[in-house]
């Protein structure tokens, strides 16, 4: 069965509890204070950042992280053609860290990390993800 903008493949029995795409708004209003701000001292710094927002938004655009009750998959955050994939068991920590950016950040048992900037409802994420992950490890103790 296929999921979500990039036809994520879903193994027999697996069950999407999740889905949350980058926070575009949140986005926008930070590329946008920040050419303001550009735009006050110099033509040229705020030209820089409004051509960075378009250059992020193009690595965001169909960027979404989908929960399962096996496994929790990246699709396209930071890079177009990115999907990155944890199943439960090889997930060490997931937790949101705040400030402007929102954001989340999943480590391995194998030492990958997998930060996801801009995230909407990023706490909602990281307790959904979280209560996955309890649920399965219980299931298969």
């Amino acid at each position: 069965m296929m999921y979500g903008h990039r036809s994520v493949t879903l193994e027999p029995g697996e069950e999407v509890l999740y889905v949350t795409e980058p926070d575009m708004q949140g986005f926008w209003m930070m590329i946008g204070c920040g050419a303001m701000i550009g735009f006050f001292f110099f033509l040229l710094p705020g030209l820089i950042m409004l051509l960075m927002g378009f250059l992020q938004r193009e690595k965001l655009k169909n960027a979404e992280c989908i929960v399962t009750n096996r496994r929790i998959v990246v699709v396209g955050w930071g890079a177009s053609r990115r999907m990155v994939q944890f199943a439960h068991h090889e997930v060490a920590s997931i937790n949101r860290s705040g400030g402007f950016s929102k954001s989340v950040t999943i480590r391995g048992h194998d030492g990958r990390r997998t930060k996801l900037a801009n995230v909407r409802y990023g706490q909602e994420l990281v307790e959904q993800a979280q209560r996955a992950i309890a649920t399965s490890q219980s299931e298969s103790a």
